[in-house]
């Protein structure tokens, strides 16, 4: 439980500290999957976004609240501008899972996301596809995982 609090601090003030210094571009959205819910990202740089997700996980072992956040780094776009962006990305944060009763408690645990978004040209929409592996810390080491279909209106200034 130890290991798990602490990478989650550690994660969470690495994050906060790099959000702080550059902010940018904000999108905000929906997701579908294992979580799903809202999801929020914060780009910091042409490859550098903080992602966050607030959602219900309900499939696999670890069903209750699920929150996590990220630090991503992007490839550059694999289309041309005219068809919008279509970056690949991967990163690491930390995933918390609320208790939901006494058979499922609280967890904690590494997450190693792999997607890519599609950021239209003209509308500022993303449509994102993710999975994510995990390492669990607490209660008990155990690997678990992610996988998501999202779509997020981007605020502020676009490049």
């Amino acid at each position: 439980m130890k290991n798990g609090l602490l990478v989650a601090t550690v994660v969470a003030c690495i994050c906060t500290s790099v959000a702080a210094a550059a902010p940018g571009l904000i999108g905000l959205g929906i997701m579908a999957g294992e979580p799903s819910g809202f999801s929020g990202k914060l780009w910091l740089g042409n490859h550098v976004a903080l992602d966050a997700a607030l959602g219900y996980a309900f499939l696999w072992h670890g069903q209750g609240v699920h929150l996590h956040g990220d630090l991503l780094l992007h490839t550059g776009s694999l289309l041309p501008s005219l068809v919008g962006s279509l970056p690949l990305y991967t990163g690491v944060g930390v995933r918390v899972r609320l208790a939901n009763g006494v058979d499922n408690p609280m967890g904690v645990g590494l997450r190693v996301p792999f997607g890519a978004e599609h950021v239209l040209p003209i509308v500022p929409l993303g449509v994102f596809f993710e999975v994510a592996p995990i390492l669990d810390f607490a209660p008990e080491t155990a690997f678990n995982g992610n996988a998501a279909l999202g779509v997020r209106y981007y605020f502020g200034p676009r490049s």
